[in-house]
């Protein structure tokens, strides 16, 4: 990684050392990110936000940018004012950069990309980026016009083939090289198609529910009550493993 990069610092892991424990609380092993830390996570935010503001006077609001430019500004909030363990100041640095980086990268397919692919212009240079991968004759074009990588996917014929073939091989499967078991800290692994929106949906809503903590005024239930439960549940559980689609899992864990 490039630490000159300017988006370094949305690859960054903290350490123990950016952890200000709070001291003096009636609660042990909690603090927040250091300031220095949440002061620059502050100015790139306000950079965006400028950029975020121009795309708004200029075009109707976009839905998703406005669902990320809020979710952004909420989790940098509770970076610099909440109170939390380490593993769950991590995850918050970790859900301000996703927020960013998909901030950005949107932004950058609006006011840059979309417009060529719709006939606006071509580009003269590659984007740094992972790109496209499609088995689609029209998306190589579209995204070749906008200047995006595009990885052109067709099998592999039999007799003869006439392509110029530089090398084969064989897509791998990332649970060979994934753990897919608890992770730490908790987090939500996908396992189902990349273009199924779900995805996207499934990872905001997950991040926006890590910080939800138990209700202390919640009644509990009787011996009764939680009898009954139980067995609703265990009923429950085996429906929904027998309705469960094989090719859209989702795998996550709360604290």
């Amino acid at each position: 990684m490039d630490l000159n990069d300017p988006l370094a610092l949305m690859w960054w892991n903290p350490s123990r050392g950016d952890f200000l424990v709070l001291s003096g609380g009636s609660v042990d092993g909690i603090g927040q990110l250091r300031v220095a830390r949440h002061s620059r996570f502050e100015e790139m935010k306000k950079e965006l936000d400028s950029r975020i503001t121009t795309y708004h006077t200029n075009n109707p609001p976009h839905p998703i940018l406005v669902l990320l430019e809020r979710d952004m500004h909420n989790v940098l909030i509770r970076l610099g004012s909440l109170k939390t363990t380490f593993d769950q100041m991590t995850f918050g640095v970790t859900e301000f950069q996703r927020c960013y980086l998909e901030t950005l990268g949107l932004l950058d397919y609006l006011e840059i990309y979309e417009p060529r692919i719709c006939g606006l212009g071509t580009a003269s240079t590659i984007a740094n980026c992972v790109g496209v991968i499609t088995n689609k004759a029209n998306i190589v074009q579209d995204f070749f016009n906008a200047g995006i990588p595009v990885w052109f996917c067709r099998p592999k014929l039999p007799g003869p083939f006439p392509h110029n073939v530089l090398e084969v091989f064989e897509p791998f499967e990332y649970s060979s090289f994934l753990c897919l078991e608890m992770a730490d800290p908790p987090s939500i692994i996908y396992d189902g198609p990349l273009d199924d929106r779900k995805r996207h949906k499934t990872l905001h809503r997950f991040s926006r529910s890590s910080l939800v903590f138990k209700d202390p005024f919640a009644p509990k239930p009787s011996s009764a009550t939680r009898a009954s439960s139980s067995g609703a549940s265990t009923s429950g559980a085996s429906t929904s493993r027998s309705v469960r689609q094989p090719h859209c899992k989702y795998i996550s864990s709360l604290w």
